[in-house]
């Protein structure tokens, strides 16, 4: 019964720690009708200021296919909130069909986007299932070095 006891105090206190220390960052909503098996990997996580491409991969492992724009956003955390950074509008942006249990690389030109400063930033990819959207992210830090 002691083992029980300590288990749950352990538990307690890591949830305390954990939920004191954690930011409070504004969460995207979740459509259930698409499922947690597409998701947005970036190749890297820290990035120089001198970059101007960033891969990732988007992998559908799902039963379904999944749609996917071309036309990506940038966010920036200001600390409290994440913002939009303008980008210029690109014509000719067309969408590309992940099939079931299949990945794609992209890579995202970063000169049509505002100057970048040093800070914590996110990737925003819009995909679709008929008529449903969602944003899958991956968080980047950029640093100057």
């Amino acid at each position: 019964m002691k083992k029980f006891y300590f288990t749950v105090l352990t538990l307690c206190l890591i949830f305390l720690l954990v939920a004191c220390g954690a930011e409070e960052v504004e969460a995207l909503s979740v459509d259930p009708y698409l499922v947690d098996d597409v998701t947005l990997t970036l190749h890297d996580d820290i990035y120089t200021a001198d970059f101007h491409r960033m891969e990732f991969t988007i992998s559908n492992e799902s039963t379904f296919e999944i749609t996917v724009g071309f036309n990506h956003a940038i966010d920036y955390f200001n600390g409290q909130a994440w913002e939009e950074i303008p980008q210029e509008v690109v014509a000719g942006n067309i969408a590309q069909v992940i099939n079931p249990n299949a990945t794609s690389v992209q890579e995202l030109s970063l000169s049509h986007f505002s100057d970048l400063s040093p800070g914590r930033y996110r990737l925003r990819v819009s995909v679709r299932r008929d008529t449903h959207h969602h944003d899958l992210v991956a968080e980047f830090i950029l640093i100057h070095i």
